[in-house]
């Protein structure tokens, strides 16, 4: 090594063997961090990894909503335009008969709140809003179960998303049916609730018998299975209005 004193190698110890100069100063230069300039821009660039793998993220959900937006937002105008298009529809389309199910559930759910909520007695959150929304998407669970159970029993191909998609699919004239209701449930209109209960009927009656006529029958006869899918969803819906009746009722009850 080189004594920074005299400027003349040395031996590596704690003076300087020429000038007797301490050397300690150097040797601690010389093991310390040759370049600290790139041990700091390392740090940085680990410590900004989270951060770019945390936007990448953000960036591909927000990408894939925008697609999920815009396959609907087809869905639903194709449909809107030409409902006989929904025999057509497949599997792939689930998303958007999903979503379309969900909104004709929220709005009657919407419709149903406006519309005890103007009543004489009233209503609370939860009996006039989250318990007819709950309800109606049960209903919904079971038609498409039902549907899907009679297309297999008439040895027709279907499939669990392929029966979804085609039931959000049929819904979209209802559905601007129900929105329609409850535009005129929020001006306090009194037919407003005969249009939503109108849009109603099309998942427990319409849209089975639309789907079950597709195709050719195989199997089991498509009129006894919609017999059977007629009954079974006539039984659940009943029994699910008979609750929100009874809810009513109770609402009345405690107003005395």
């Amino acid at each position: 090594m080189i004594c920074p004193s005299c400027k003349e190698e040395t031996e590596s110890g704690k003076f300087c063997t020429n000038c007797g100069a301490s050397l300690t100063n150097e040797e601690v230069a010389a093991t310390s961090d040759p370049n600290p300039n790139l041990t700091s821009e390392v740090v940085a660039a680990e410590a900004s990894q989270p951060a770019t793998v945390e936007n990448q993220t953000t960036n591909e959900a927000l990408e894939k909503g925008k697609q999920v937006a815009g396959n609907f937002g087809s869905f639903f105008l194709t449909l809107l335009k030409n409902p006989s298009h929904a025999k057509k529809i497949d599997g792939k389309e689930w998303i958007s008969g999903t979503i379309t199910i969900a909104l004709f559930t929220l709005l009657f759910a919407i419709s149903t709140f406006i519309t005890l909520n103007n009543s004489y007695f009233g209503t609370t959150f939860v009996e006039g809003f989250l318990a007819p929304f709950l309800r109606l998407l049960i209903l919904f669970a079971v038609v498409i179960a039902l549907i899907y159970g009679g297309l297999k029993l008439a040895a027709h191909t279907a499939t669990i998303t392929a029966t979804t998609a085609k039931v959000g699919a049929y819904l979209v004239p209802f559905l601007t049916i129900a929105v329609l209701g409850v535009l005129l449930a929020s001006i306090q209109l009194p037919f407003a609730g005969t249009l939503v209960l109108i849009s109603l009927i099309a998942p427990i009656l319409l849209i089975p018998t639309f789907i079950m006529l597709e195709q050719p029958v195989n199997g089991f006869d498509s009129i006894y299975v919609l017999i059977g899918i007629y009954i079974v969803g006539m039984l659940i819906a009943g029994y699910l209005v008979q609750q929100m009746v009874f809810a009513f009722l109770g609402n009345v009850t405690d107003f005395f």
